[in-house]
């Protein structure tokens, strides 16, 4: 399996400046060339989380929650070596936010929105 890591980081650069939509969109263009694999898996996981910050961003809090839900989860179990980024931080941030958001059901506007980096 072959991740072509320079749309990986096109994606990571869209969604570290908030633009969700074009992250997802950047990501879903490998995802869909790629057989089930723990790579797949990751990606579909970077892309649901996108996502739901972009619903977020909407006021769609439903799809916020759901899609955060199972971003996360793919990510948690996504082990994925070849792929250097720090998914330790990405997912406490991620985490972080989620309890924040389920706590108000509302926008949070006291916080940034996660950001992916490199190990």
């Amino acid at each position: 399996m072959n991740v072509d890591m320079g749309n990986i980081e096109k994606g990571i650069k869209l969604f570290n400046e908030g633009n969700f939509f074009e992250a997802h969109e950047t990501w879903e263009d490998q995802w869909r060339g790629i057989e089930k694999s723990p790579e797949k898996y990751f990606i579909q996981g970077l892309i649901m989380t996108a996502v739901a910050l972009h619903h977020y961003k909407r006021k769609n809090y439903t799809g916020t929650l759901r899609l955060l839900e199972k971003g996360i989860k793919l990510l948690r179990e996504s082990k994925v070596p070849e792929i250097k980024l720090d998914m330790e931080n990405f997912l406490r941030e991620i985490d972080l936010f989620q309890e924040e958001f389920k706590s108000t059901r509302e926008c949070i506007t006291t916080r940034e929105f996660p950001k992916i980096t490199k190990h």
